[in-house]
């Protein structure tokens, strides 16, 4: 038990581990926003999804690519709603227009209260952090190849990406032929994070705790996959 406790102590003493948390409640908050009727609880939910994603990155910056997963998820939500309607609907225009308005005043809070009265040294961290990260040409492949040697061949680590490698294309089959919603919905962003966070490979000297991101995603996709197996072996044959 003090083991567990001093493990739990350790990992959410970390920052990476609280934005993967926010992480993980905006997907809650997206994915029960996709199918839901009600207009009221629509909204509450796309309000839960994108302030909890934005709040990864208001913990930790390295975060900020998390717009994209929103920006991309929220895209092909209103495509799919507008195909679905063949019309671009009020509930489209109001999902839009409350996720921009949403973003928006959630950018301004940040760059008021926090950017703005911190900086000087923000930007004297983000210039010795975050410049020159990446290689090209020959480097690029060289660190890629490091990286993945050194985090990804450990005992700990191979058993997970291994059992990705399965899951992705076998989920991609659950995903065609499975009338299940919600694994949908929950694969679909659990690949999308995984994509965002592959530009991490490519980091030089990267720190192992960075990486968290992508061990959690693969996790929840691998989950996923074995969950919407189960539900699709319910549902029977096709009629």
């Amino acid at each position: 038990v003090e083991f567990a406790q001093s493990v739990a102590l350790r990992l959410f003493s970390l920052a990476e581990m609280m934005s993967i948390g926010c992480i993980l409640l905006g997907m809650f908050g997206i994915v029960k926003m996709w199918d839901e009727d009600k207009r009221r609880k629509k909204l509450i939910y796309l309000i839960i999804g994108i302030s909890s994603l934005m709040f990864a990155w208001f913990m930790k910056i390295q975060f900020l690519y998390v717009i994209g997963i929103l920006a991309v998820l929220l895209l092909i939500y209103l495509m799919w709603d507008i195909v679905k309607s063949k019309k671009i609907t009020k509930n489209s225009l109001l999902i839009g227009l409350t996720s921009l308005l949403l973003t928006a005043i959630l950018v301004g809070i940040y760059y008021e209260f926090w950017y703005l009265k911190y900086k000087e040294p923000f930007e004297y961290i983000m210039k010795n952090q975050a410049e020159n990260r990446f290689g090209f040409g020959i480097y690029f492949w060289n660190i890629v190849g490091e990286n993945l040697t050194r985090y990804f061949s450990t005992q700990y680590v191979k058993p997970l990406w291994i059992a990705f490698l399965f899951a992705l294309p076998i989920g991609i089959w659950t995903w065609i032929k499975a009338d299940n919603k919600l694994f949908k919905r929950i694969f679909l962003f659990s690949l999308i994070w995984f994509i965002f966070e592959l530009h991490k490979i490519a980091i030089h000297h990267v720190p192992s705790r960075y990486l968290l991101g992508g061990y959690v995603s693969m996790l929840v996709l691998t989950g996923t996959v074995l969950y919407g197996l189960c539900h699709l072996c319910m549902e029977g044959p096709p009629k």
